[in-house]
């Protein structure tokens, strides 16, 4: 518990994905050096960038623009490790607002189908803007109404890769934005 606690209790780290639909880590560091912001890789994930200090870093060009994601690198590698590609049917059970049905995107190319799925029909309506400024096409969305959901038979094995991130725990929220 009480590593724990102190873990929650210092500042997370900021951490970006970048979206290799329209980039990569290289001309993102550039442009953030340009933008006066200092980054460094992640430590595991290829795909992974750490600001150095905190910033509102969703006024910036390159996070309007779709080019990078706030991301933490756990979640990044999660949907690294589904290994995703092009030619699969991929399906994110716990979508959330999408950050990792994302980056699945990426890893495939834009290619599909990739469904986001997940209970909270109102995270799942975010997911709408965060496809367009990423340039993603290849996502449809449902909304999953419970166990009896006549989707869920239809489309049972059906899928080539699955990603379920269960349970949420929400600590990484409560880290961020420790009243909610």
């Amino acid at each position: 518990f009480d590593e724990e606690a102190n873990a929650l209790n210092r500042p997370a780290t900021i951490d970006l994905r970048v979206n290799t639909l329209k980039t990569d880590c290289t001309k993102v560091l550039e442009i953030l050096k340009n933008d006066g912001l200092v980054a460094t890789p992640t430590p595991h994930s290829p795909i992974g960038l750490r600001l150095k200090e905190r910033r509102n870093f969703r006024s910036t060009t390159i996070y309007k623009g779709g080019f990078v994601e706030l991301q933490d690198e756990g979640s990044q590698l999660i949907a690294l490790l589904t290994d995703a590609k092009a030619d699969h049917k991929t399906i994110d059970f716990c979508a959330g607002s999408g950050g990792k049905t994302l980056a699945l995107a990426a890893s495939m190319k834009d290619g599909g189908p990739l469904i986001a799925c997940d209970t909270h029909n109102g995270r799942l309506k975010r997911l709408t803007s965060r496809l367009k400024r990423a340039g993603v096409s290849n996502v449809s969305q449902h909304h999953l109404t419970g166990p009896g959901d006549l989707w869920l038979e239809k489309h049972r094995a059906s899928a080539e890769r699955v990603l379920i991130d269960v349970p949420c725990s929400g600590s990484g929220a409560w880290r961020r934005f420790p009243g909610s």
